[in-house]
Parts: structure tokens; C-alpha cells; sequence
């Protein structure tokens, strides 16, 4: 594959970074979910402890949870927007390339 896609891409470098940062923060929490569900039900099933001695746990994991959801939508809005930029760097080099070739080598190869 040649190099010419990774050029067009520096159209988009801002949503790109934002989309590899919020991935990077996602696998981050989901680590941090599995360890604080592993936790509550480690204290429920081994330690015998209530929904009263869970509660700060669970607000601690819903937390987690709506945090990984926000930084899914920050995501899919980057990586949308960044699809965008690429498509439209595209079609301007290949309107450009399309131009240069001139009416007589789009007429002969109508």
C-alpha cells in the first residue's frame, strides 16, 4: 500500500489524537471496572458484606460506567468527523489529478 493515504490524514490529526486518547482512557476504566466488580462481589460472596457496605463501591463502578460511555460517544464523534476530513482531502486531490489530465484525456477515455 503506498504511503499517499497516511498523507491525507494529516487532515485529520486533531480528531484522530482525540480518538486514540479516549481509547486509550476507555481500556484504562474498563480495567478499573473489572477490579472494582471483582471487588464488590469478592465482599459479598467471601466477606458477607450488605448492599450497605457495597454502596460506595457501586457509585464508585456506576461512575465508571457512565464515564466509559461518555468517552465512547467523544469516539464515535471523532472518529466520524475525522472520516469527514479525509473523505473530502480525498476527493479534492482526486478533482485536482481529474483536472490536470485535461478534457481532451477525459474525452478519449469517455
Amino acid at each position: 500500500m503506498k504511503n499517499t493515504l497516511f498523507i491525507h490524514a494529516k487532515t485529520a490529526i486533531f480528531p484522530l489524537t482525540i480518538l486514540v486518547i479516549s481509547s486509550v482512557f476507555q481500556s484504562i476504566l474498563l480495567l478499573g471496572q473489572a477490579r472494582i466488580l471483582s471487588k464488590i462481589i469478592s465482599l459479598v460472596y467471601l466477606s458477607g458484606y450488605t448492599l450497605d457496605g457495597v454502596w460506595n463501591w457501586l457509585w464508585l463502578l456506576l461512575a465508571i460506567m457512565l464515564s466509559r460511555g461518555l468517552l465512547f460517544w467523544v469516539s464515535e464523534i471523532a472518529s466520524a468527523d475525522a472520516a469527514v476530513r479525509i473523505k473530502i482531502d480525498l476527493r479534492k486531490t482526486l478533482q485536482t489529478h481529474i483536472y490536470s489530465l485535461g478534457k481532451e484525456y477525459i474525452d478519449k477515455h469517455d
